[in-house]
């Protein structure tokens, strides 16, 4: 049987159309994802032969726009170079928290309190960490008199202080000495005493610790034996343990959107018979670059009762039966980056 010039020609395109889907004769692995959506577009892929023209020839053109479309399409989708130099395909997630809706974000940048705009040197050679160095600088312009605007001071030499051979409840750690805007200068010093556990002044080591624990402390009312001292309330009640219910919380993410102070309710509790034998935390990190807090998070458990003694003593007054509080953090942050996040972890109240 033959065939006419017309129904070659119709074939030659039909086998054109198929080839451009890659199908039987062109596998899919042989074609990219761009150039797979360029094949299969009704516009390049299905378009009928021009009238006159040879079917075999119409073929080239398309192959060739194929070819030059996929090759400017993978220009166009190729990644920046990572940090190491590769193209990097693993996209940077953003993490909503509540209840401020900020974002978690990789490098935070300080919002509270603003980095020096002056120059700050001399703390290498009192072997100063950069953290404990901005602390000293901090405290002297806190302690200058008047104290000192960041925006008064061009720059600050932190250096050793003299010695000092008085007996007193401080020492001096350092010297720090203000050039001031308009020529002026200012000299202050920095003393420390015993230090507390967040002093990043003074404390090397300085941490944010969980204030919790049992009160052992026995209240006297003045000086024994003339004034009685208080006794051990009783042991709780059998039906009263088993009536009574912890607090126990494994994690918990609390982020923070300002300065100041936080009085976060976590949870609520039964004590039996109002005693409590256990109020502990800990911090998933407790030298956080985001944020800081002084003097500690306290876990402050609060009677439901109206006008029940507060609660942390040991020698706390009894109550009939599984006492109902409420359990809170209580804290003061003074330095915050965006998207800081306080991690608390196992918590319990009992």
């Amino acid at each position: 049987m033959s065939l006419s010039d017309e129904d070659l020609r119709r074939a030659l395109a039909e086998r054109s159309a198929t080839v451009m889907r890659t199908g039987s004769e062109e596998p899919d692995r042989r074609l990219g994802p761009i150039a797979r959506a360029i094949a299969t577009s009704p516009t390049i892929g299905r378009r009928e032969p021009l009238p006159g023209a040879r079917s075999d020839w119409a073929l080239l053109p398309r192959v060739a726009a194929v070819i030059v479309i996929a090759f400017l399409g993978l220009l166009a989708i190729k990644l920046p170079p990572s940090p190491s130099g590769d193209a990097s395909t693993t996209p940077r997630i953003t993490r909503t928290v509540a209840p401020s809706s900020q974002s978690v974000a990789p490098t935070p940048t300080a919002v509270a309190p603003a980095a020096a705009p002056f120059r700050i040197v001399g703390c290498e050679d009192l072997e100063f960490s950069a953290v404990r160095c901005a602390a000293v600088v901090a405290r002297a312009r806190e302690s200058a008199l008047p104290p000192l605007r960041a925006e008064d001071i061009t720059a600050a030499t932190v250096a050793r202080p003299e010695v000092d051979y008085t007996i007193r409840a401080s020492f001096p750690i350092a010297a720090v000495s203000f050039a001031l805007v308009g020529g002026g200068s200012a000299e202050v010093e920095v003393r420390c005493g015993l230090p507390g556990n967040s002093d990043r002044a003074c404390n090397p080591n300085a941490a944010i610790f969980v204030r919790g624990g049992i009160d052992q402390d026995v209240p006297c009312a003045g000086e024994a034996p003339e004034h009685a001292c208080a006794t051990l309330p009783p042991s709780p009640r059998p039906a009263s343990i088993k009536a009574a219910e912890p607090l126990r919380v494994s994690v918990f993410d609390l982020p923070l959107d300002h300065l100041g102070r936080y009085e976060i309710l976590i949870g609520i509790a039964r004590l039996p018979d109002g005693v409590m034998v256990e109020r502990s935390a800990r911090l998933a990190d407790t030298r956080p670059t985001t944020l800081w807090i002084d003097d500690g998070v306290a876990i402050d458990v609060r009677s439901d009762i109206s006008g029940r003694p507060p609660i942390g003593s040991v020698y706390r007054d009894p109550y009939d039966g599984p006492e109902p509080v409420k359990v809170y953090l209580v804290f003061d942050v003074v330095e915050l980056k965006p998207g800081a996040v306080l991690q608390v972890r196992d918590l319990v109240v009992r």
